[in-house]
């Protein structure tokens, strides 16, 4: 199977994909605008060739790579980027070559849930700044801008003022957020439309003074299956990891956001532990035509907690890297340089019983070196 990865070394979770790509037996070709020497050496043993453009904007130099691998490899079954921002250059390389591929989901607008009867915030499509502004007087600060035809990330507005730049002819909807748990449920969705190793997560903050996040699984009440296949079904995804965002209110839960998602590194991270398999390689198989595994969600209602939290090179921390292991004890399930997905460098994974017991730890290992940690409780 030729498998042509366009960009295979960005984001760093690509190199992560490719790699399990070659070991589930695909013949991995790759095209991208870094040098061949810039790429990791795990990468570049796992690609049989790159072919190195100077810009991925041209498309004329794209298309005369995905041509010479042809010539040399034959048909192409696979072309993936697992980036939004590429998804465009995808599809006309597929159309130019008649490349078999999946069509991706399209950005909807929360109207667009709603109507389907899917819980959304307060919001409103807007096309003037006054518009927006009444919105958020009424509603509150902070309110987010979402431009619902584009892959953009949603923009905060703080005040009325922010609303200006805002580019109205891209039919933007502006909405705020009531308070409520944030709830993160990342999964793979098959070519048959069944969902596997979902993960049920969520994000907190410690309370050290850099406010640093942290990873853990949910423990708190968890939405119908129902729900979370009428979200992938709206949003037409399938053949696919997905993300989704949702706030939990009590009983209820309101969809933030939905969307194909390159595959997050807590959630895989919590898969292959909880498990003991390599979650890559569980979703290389199915991309090279392996069967899908029987799984069950990943939650925590009835086990301990998985979390995560990092540190970076360039602070002092109270605690030496050995005092923390030995804090951690039977706890500890790895540790080692971060891969992708997060803004540290190094990472410990561990679980345990309890959210309080969890922010202790946490706040031991991030607490830096100078500060009085009973200052920080």
């Amino acid at each position: 199977m030729n498998f042509l990865f366009i960009s295979p070394n960005h984001p760093s979770v690509n190199t992560q994909l490719a790699c399990a790509l070659s070991r589930a037996g695909a013949n991995v070709l790759g095209i991208g605008d870094a040098g061949l020497e810039s790429l990791t050496p795990e990468l570049r043993d796992s690609l049989a060739a790159y072919y190195y453009v100077k810009d991925l904007h041209d498309y004329e130099s794209v298309y005369r790579a995905v041509a010479h691998y042809i010539s040399h490899y034959g048909k192409i079954e696979r072309l993936e980027s697992f980036i939004p921002y590429w998804y465009p250059l995808e599809e006309q390389l597929r159309h130019d070559y008649r490349i078999n591929g999946r069509k991706h989901s399209k950005p909807l607008s929360l109207a667009e849930a709603k109507a389907a009867d899917i819980a959304v915030p307060e919001h409103r499509a807007i096309s003037s700044s006054r518009q927006g502004g009444a919105f958020a007087k009424k509603h509150g600060y902070p309110a987010y801008i979402r431009y619902c035809s584009l892959w953009q990330p949603d923009v905060t507005i703080e005040k009325s003022s922010a609303l200006k730049p805002v580019d109205f002819a891209q039919k933007p909807e502006i909405f705020t957020l009531p308070k409520g748990d944030f709830l993160c449920v990342d999964g793979f969705r098959t070519a048959k439309d069944s969902n596997i190793f979902t993960v049920y997560y969520s994000l907190a903050e410690d309370s050290t003074p850099q406010k640093q996040q942290y990873f853990y699984t949910y423990s708190g009440k968890l939405p119908s299956e129902k729900l979370i296949n009428d979200i992938l079904r709206l949003y037409n995804i399938s053949n696919s990891f997905f993300h989704i965002e949702l706030l939990v209110q009590g009983e209820k839960f309101l969809l933030l956001k939905a969307g194909e998602a390159l595959p997050f590194e807590f959630p895989l991270e919590a898969i292959s532990l909880d498990t003991g398999r390599n979650a890559y390689d569980i979703w290389a198989s199915l991309q090279t035509g392996g069967r899908a595994p029987k799984s069950s969600p990943l939650q925590s209602s009835n086990q301990s907690m998985i979390l995560c939290t990092g540190r970076d090179f360039n602070r002092s921390y109270a605690h030496s890297h050995s005092e923390v292991l030995a804090e951690l004890g039977g706890r500890l399930l790895s540790h080692r340089l971060s891969k992708s997905g997060f803004k540290t460098d190094y990472i410990y994974y561990f679980k345990s019983d309890s959210l309080k017991e969890a922010n202790e730890l946490i706040n031991y290992i991030n607490i830096d070196f100078g500060v009085d940690e009973f200052e920080q409780a």
